[in-house]
């Protein structure tokens, strides 16, 4: 009941934080060092949310713990931002990107998908 009486228009992911994340994923940072590095609440809590919709498991514990190391939500708070921003508000260009980061590479990272067509298929899983 809690989590349904959540506001959950405090906090919000911007575009640049969708950016920092799919960046971050995509050069293999620790996710602690990142989380860590967050001093606004706003934006922990916001890539929180993107780790979450990412599946980048690391993340969401790193973010997570961050969120209850600096008492910024409560459990039922926090599982009311993650259901109302599981596939919802995600702007249509990162859903792009984070079809793309699911599709080409297991490790995580993006492929340059405008340029990879030009390489040959045995060449193509170096560059991925």
């Amino acid at each position: 009941m809690e989590v349904d009486a959540t506001n959950t228009d405090e906090y919000a992911p911007t575009l640049r934080d969708w950016m920092k994340m799919i960046d971050y994923k995509n050069k293999h940072s620790n996710p602690e060092r990142v989380a860590n590095s967050c001093k606004d609440n706003n934006k922990i809590v916001a890539r929180y949310i993107i780790a979450n919709t990412l599946g980048w498991k690391e993340a969401v514990k790193a973010f997570k713990d961050r969120i209850y190391d600096l008492n910024i939500l409560n459990d039922a708070q926090l599982e009311a931002y993650r259901r109302k921003y599981a596939t919802y508000n995600i702007p249509e260009d990162i859903k792009e990107l984070i079809d793309d980061l699911q599709e080409y590479d297991e490790k995580g990272g993006f492929v340059e998908a405008e340029n990879s067509e030009i390489f040959p298929e045995n060449l193509k899983k170096y560059i991925h």
